[in-house]
């Protein structure tokens, strides 16, 4: 939790020329889908779906209804578990495509997730491993759902938020978030990085622990690993 906080606070610089917080949030996706190309995985992509919108609310209902989740709180600190078992949910009822994105988020010119290129090269090779948990309490990357007619769903966010900082933001826990990647949420920018389920699984099959909900109940247990000292 600590690191957390330290994160949302914290100025750090860290850019890459393929993928820059200064870009448009779809330049940052398609360039998502090359690089995720790039890793061995293949995910279509042929620009925003313009001029169809939805009934949120329905949509949102429906899903509640058909997955049997009726509490997002939960989610905190959860974004890639809650957001990778949805996305088939959210994909069947709006009945278009919905990837599950993961990348950066950014509070104005802070970093609050901050993967690199060289973490994503890593993990498609080695998966997650203790040593990325040196700087880290918790995963440093963030995931959410961005859909087919340019609007993107956090399922998490506002809950991680509410649980770590709730002298701010304790009255926003469960709240799922979602809307164009530019007024989602003011002072914030999120940078697609990788994007589709099957790079996430195959990720998690190559790590050391698991992290993604493969059923209902997955979705309410935490991944817990004793990592040791080394002088220990």
């Amino acid at each position: 939790m600590s690191s957390f906080i330290f994160r949302y606070f914290t100025k750090r610089k860290v850019s890459h020329e393929t993928f820059n917080v200064n870009h448009d949030y779809f330049d940052n996706f398609n360039n998502a889908f090359l690089f995720t190309k790039n890793l061995g995985f293949k995910e279509k992509w042929n620009g925003v779906l313009k001029y169809k919108e939805y009934d949120y609310q329905y949509i949102f209902n429906k899903v509640c209804s058909l997955s049997g989740i009726s509490d997002f709180s939960p989610s905190a600190g959860q974004c890639l578990k809650w957001s990778h078992y949805l996305q088939p949910y959210f994909q069947d009822v709006l009945k278009c495509r919905v990837w599950l994105t993961i990348g950066q988020l950014w509070k104005e010119d802070t970093l609050v997730y901050s993967p690199s290129v060289d973490d994503f090269q890593r993990w498609i090779k080695k998966g997650i491993q203790p040593m990325d948990f040196k700087s880290y309490s918790g995963f440093n990357f963030h995931a959410w759902l961005t859909v087919e007619n340019g609007i993107i769903i956090d399922i998490s966010f506002m809950s991680t938020l509410a649980q770590v900082l709730p002298r701010y933001f304790g009255e926003a826990c469960g709240r799922v978030i979602y809307g164009k990647p530019e007024y989602i949420l003011p002072e914030h920018k999120y940078v697609p990085m990788i994007v589709g389920c099957d790079i996430a699984e195959k990720i998690e099959e190559l790590s050391f622990i698991e992290f993604l909900a493969h059923n209902y109940i997955d979705l309410y247990t935490v991944p817990f690993a004793f990592i040791p000292d080394k002088q220990s």
